[in-house]
């Protein structure tokens, strides 16, 4: 007698209209609803942020990428960057003043009116690797003395190792005549001189901030240049 009732659990089990009355069956039910809902809540991230691009330009060259589509996922996949970072790093590590020095410069204004108030309109901005300093040095012209003088000043009583800047004739000349190892990047390459390039960009924007907010006319950009290089440097230490 024992038999027949096993087998009735059984049928009860695996009936469509029992399971779906279930305690254990519903649970399931509402489990995949929860799944569906997260599908579709992934999938509509990457069609919102694509809204560009249409339906038929995504058929042909998949320029958006997308986390559903098959072809984007093999495709657009790349290779997560394995950088070591830290003491162990195999990256030489610089730790004192003048070990690696950059330079590049900058033209402030074609306008003669917009000139520094010494008809300053090119800038020098010297960064040092080794302690994190910075300085721009106001020019009135590209030549080799004047190039010369600000080296000198930017360097003080310490000696610069190595220097890194672009081929620009005024920067090899000062370079050699104060005997400087010169590291020169390749022509027309900003890619290959991106340290001092990127140190050009936020010297300019520190600097053009710093005359919005006090009101200073362009004549006046030296000082601008002197209280960037001023307010930056000096570290506060408690």
């Amino acid at each position: 007698m024992t038999k027949p009732a096993v087998l009735a659990s059984s049928s009860r089990a695996t009936s469509p209209s029992h399971a779906s009355s279930g305690s254990t069956s519903s649970n399931t039910d509402s489990d995949e609803t929860v799944t569906v809902e997260t599908e579709s809540s992934v999938d509509e991230g990457p069609e919102r942020e694509s809204e560009d691009a249409t339906d038929d330009e995504r058929d042909i060259t998949h320029r958006v990428k997308l986390k559903s589509c098959r072809g984007c996922k093999s495709g657009k996949a790349k290779r997560s960057r394995r950088t070591r970072k830290g003491p162990d790093s195999p990256h030489k590590q610089i730790n004192h003043f003048g070990e690696e020095t950059t330079v590049d410069l900058f033209q402030t204004h074609h306008n003669e009116d917009d000139w520094g108030i010494n008809d300053e309109r090119y800038g020098a901005v010297f960064y040092d690797r080794g302690c994190n300093w910075e300085q721009v040095m106001p020019l009135a012209a590209k030549t080799t003395q004047d190039f010369v003088e600000a080296l000198v000043i930017f360097k003080g009583p310490e000696e610069i190792k190595k220097l890194y800047s672009d081929r620009g004739p005024e920067i090899i000349a000062a370079a050699k005549e104060l005997n400087i190892a010169h590291c020169k990047s390749v022509a027309y390459t900003p890619k290959d001189n991106s340290i001092a390039e990127a140190r050009v960009g936020l010297a300019k924007s520190g600097i053009r901030t710093i005359m919005v907010t006090s009101g200073t006319p362009h004549q006046r950009w030296p000082y601008a240049a002197e209280y960037y290089s001023f307010a930056k440097n000096p570290m506060i230490i408690d």
